[in-house]
């Protein structure tokens, strides 16, 4: 029965893992309408002059979330970051664990601590395309915002979760430190 539980929990886990990150995904694409209907006329920038040191500046602030995101989310699913987590006792997977082991209640605990630097990754890589925004919307700048949202996409699917390979990797941890 409890395996049947965990399943099913991880299951619910896994589907909301992956609309969040559709939803996020996705974002880059309304940036691409948006600078299609600015090309054409169909919606009003404000028409003024920026300096050319703006387009960089905003490379370069892509360029630091996009590290950031990387680092930040490697760091944390780090198996470092995992052992200690579960030597402190945590996650304890107390929500929802009703009929589980306290193996299972353990993997179902590190399953929803995934979805923490998984959210951080994700928010990170939605700034990438921020500046483009910005210069899309003072200027009509729309090369800018085309490159920032395609490294946003590029980011995302490079940040797919993948919540199987994270049990399973947290399964052998906990088999190897004995826990």
């Amino acid at each position: 029965m409890g395996d049947e539980t965990f399943e099913s929990l991880l299951k619910g886990t896994k589907r909301t893992q992956m609309m969040i990150w559709l939803a996020i995904t996705t974002e880059p694409f309304v940036y691409v309408v948006l600078s299609f209907l600015v090309s054409q006329g169909m919606v009003e920038c404000t028409g003024q002059a920026t300096e050319p040191y703006l387009k960089w500046v905003a490379y370069l602030f892509a360029c630091l979330f996009a590290v950031a995101s990387l680092i930040i989310s490697r760091f944390l699913l780090s198996d470092r970051q995992i052992k200690a987590r579960l030597q402190a006792g945590q996650p304890d997977g107390s929500v929802g664990s009703k009929g589980l082991s306290g193996y299972e209640s353990q993997l179902l605990g590190a399953s929803s601590y995934y979805l923490t630097p998984m959210l951080i990754s994700w928010g990170l890589n939605s700034f990438v395309p921020m500046g483009g925004l910005i210069l899309l919307l003072t200027n009509g700048d729309c090369s800018t915002i085309l490159v920032l949202s395609a490294l946003a996409v590029v980011l995302n699917l490079l940040a797919y979760p993948q919540l199987d390979v994270f049990v399973e990797r947290v399964r052998s941890l906990q088999l190897e430190e004995g826990i």
